[in-house]
């Protein structure tokens, strides 16, 4: 929303000491525990109100290191992972990367307490945060590796496989989640292409994870309970 927001205007002298001339939306958010024990982020309004709402924590940033000698933004991600925002991927969450150099060289950052999909103001509720990592090396033609052959980030949790779409075209980060959909439940299930392809359209959700980081993302959110009789 560039030149439409924020409508405060940018006043001079800006600085750590005074943030608010810089015009910006961002403000504090505390968290506070509610009635039933469970933390919420607490923004408060003009009216002296506040809007409270559920954190569900999650690493923005995770990927490997790019097959480069060039330097890399870390603003938009790509097929490495980087600033992939994706908020399911909580506690708990599994994602595959494809190795691009030796060691992987694994690193992750931009901790969200909250992120609404979109994350439309480009911040969310940002917080410093402590991650616990288990890394897993699967080698091609020795371990099993989810739809046999990991050529982009994909991603799992409990309740979903979840493929990401990548471009700076909204569009054809669609098109690019949905081929990679397609392309896992084919390979993962044995699922003919023009199958797999009605089935996203009638029960797969896909999500817009973000669209401020340059490159914008949509992922699929493939429901795996629907696919149990292929676990017999």
């Amino acid at each position: 929303m560039a030149g439409e927001f924020p409508k405060k205007a940018k006043q001079n002298n800006a600085s750590a000491a005074h943030p608010e001339r810089y015009g910006n939306v961002s403000v504090f958010t505390p968290i506070e525990k509610n009635a039933k024990g469970e933390y919420e982020g607490i923004l408060k309004t003009d009216s002296g109100k506040s809007i409270r709402f559920p954190l569900s924590p999650f690493m923005g940033l995770m990927g490997v290191a790019a097959n480069t000698s060039e330097r890399v933004h870390s603003v938009p991600p790509a097929m490495y992972g980087g600033n992939i925002d994706i908020n399911e991927l909580g506690a708990g969450a599994t994602v595959y990367y494809p190795v691009q150099v030796a060691g992987a060289l694994f690193y992750t950052g931009d901790s969200h307490f909250a992120q609404g999909d979109g994350e439309v103001a480009l911040t969310a509720l940002e917080a410093s945060a402590r991650a616990t990592f288990k890394f897993t090396l699967l080698k091609a033609g020795k371990d099993k590796i989810p739809g046999k052959e990991i050529v982009q980030p994909l991603a799992e949790n409990a309740e979903f496989w979840i493929t990401p779409g990548l471009d700076e075209d909204l569009d054809e980060a669609m098109k690019k989640s949905t081929r990679e959909a397609i392309r896992f439940l084919n390979q993962e299930y044995g699922i003919d292409e023009a199958i797999a392809y009605a089935y996203l359209s009638a029960a797969t959700d896909f999500e817009v994870s973000q669209v401020v980081d340059k490159t914008k993302g949509i992922h699929a959110k493939i429901r795996k309970a629907d696919f149990k009789e292929f676990d017999k």
